[in-house]
């Protein structure tokens, strides 16, 4: 069964953003810009149980070409882009708890249709022509002049100042992503951002970069939950060309090539992680290759599911705390029926890894499966996973 908003997507948003110049990449939008960027429109926050309310995010990203290059790593989010900002939900279909979430009964097509009648109005009105004006290079020599940033929507400040870099070829971008640094010293591209600089001048200016401190308990970044699944395995493959994969999925919202062949996929929603034993066995078969998959549940928790011909299909739970409580509220369900204790999960983590030829550090994979990274922060432990396994390595 389709989950209803990928129905109401079809019906009401794809053909009209269609004509917008948008092509659909699984449940999203893409569009490219004219300096190689791109705009996405991302459909986010599914709920499951999906019936019979459905539950959604709408957030709009513009992100140019070189923001794209310092983030290159990491799987296209809501955060990403220079200037990004949610889809604002008429009152009728607000939620209870969040203002930019949707909600309406799927099983009433007179509230679809009326959802879609609003939905359209916003975007024509407002959303698609401040998009265009974001995928203009002459709104920046203007709009960047001003003290202040007067678009509505909330662009990251070393966004502006990267552009400028873009732009103009000006070393007055330096002060000005000094500044920005000092003022959200907690912001985890800093370290990228400062490199991607240095390889592009000559002095280096990284040296007069304002030192990043610890991310504390009451200044954590701040961004969007996400909801869905991280799937890695190592192919020649593109991943859009993996049967197992697209056979459960439209389509992937973004990739990433990780060392010695193993690639990430980042899946919206919760269309693999339904048939999760099933998808890991398919592609294991697909690719000859351990295959692993990371559902990341709000940000909150990731239930994380791996299988290999020797060990088997595994799960466990990263930042178990908050996994026991949202199965406990969410589902009704025990933690200790699922999945792993975590020294367990760190065991069957080694064997897996070992199938695979990777070199897994057993202390690093101790470590990540007993962590407990902070509300809102739990897919950076999936990213510490791979370090662990050794899929990644530490330079």
């Amino acid at each position: 069964m389709t989950h209803p908003v990928d129905d109401w997507l079809k019906q009401y948003m794809t053909p009209f953003l269609k004509n917008a110049g948008f092509k659909k990449q699984g449940r999203s939008y893409l569009r490219d810009m004219a300096d190689g960027g791109e705009q996405r429109i991302l459909v986010q926050k599914l709920n499951y149980p999906v019936l019979p309310e459905v539950e959604f995010r709408i957030n709009l990203v513009s992100a140019p070409k070189i923001f794209l290059e310092v983030r290159k790593n990491r799987p296209f989010s809501s955060g990403l882009g220079l200037w990004w900002g949610p889809l604002v939900c008429p009152q009728e279909f607000r939620g209870w708890l969040n203002n930019d979430d949707w909600i309406f009964d799927a099983s009433d097509a007179v509230m679809a249709a009326s959802l879609g009648a609003h939905m359209e109005e916003k975007l024509k009105e407002t959303y698609l022509p401040l998009l265009d004006q974001l995928a203009d290079p002459a709104l920046f020599e203007e709009e960047l002049r001003r003290p202040v940033w007067q678009l509505p929507g909330k662009p990251h400040p070393a966004a502006l100042g990267l552009t400028i870099r873009q732009q103009r070829q000006s070393d007055e971008v330096y002060p000005l992503l000094r500044e920005a640094q000092s003022q959200h010293p907690q912001w985890s591209d800093w370290p990228d951002l400062w490199a991607y600089l240095e390889s592009l001048d000559h002095p280096p200016h990284s040296a007069e970069a304002v030192p990043v401190p610890a991310v504390t308990d009451d200044e954590e970044e701040v961004g969007f939950s996400f909801t869905g699944s991280l799937v890695i395995c190592k192919t020649d493959k593109s991943l859009g060309e993996i049967e197992a994969l697209t056979s459960r999925d439209e389509g992937l919202e973004g990739t990433s090539s990780l060392p010695g062949g193993w690639q990430l996929g980042q899946y919206y929603g919760e269309d693999i992680e339904r048939e999760i034993a099933d998808v890991l066995v398919d592609l294991v078969a697909e690719t000859g290759s351990p295959a692993m998959s990371g559902f990341v549940w709000d940000s909150e928790c990731v239930l994380v599911s791996a299988y290999s011909e020797q060990a088997g299909l595994w799960r466990a739970c990263l930042d178990r705390e908050a996994g026991t409580r949202m199965l406990q509220e969410e589902c009704d369900e025990d933690i200790n029926d699922m999945y792993l204790p975590a020294d367990q999960a760190a065991e069957r983590a080694v064997k897996w890894a070992e199938e695979a030829g990777l070199e897994p550090i057993a202390q690093d994979l101790h470590d990540v499966f007993h962590a407990d990274k902070g509300e809102g922060q739990a897919d950076k432990l999936f990213f510490d996973l791979t370090f662990a396994l050794g899929i990644q390595t530490r330079h």
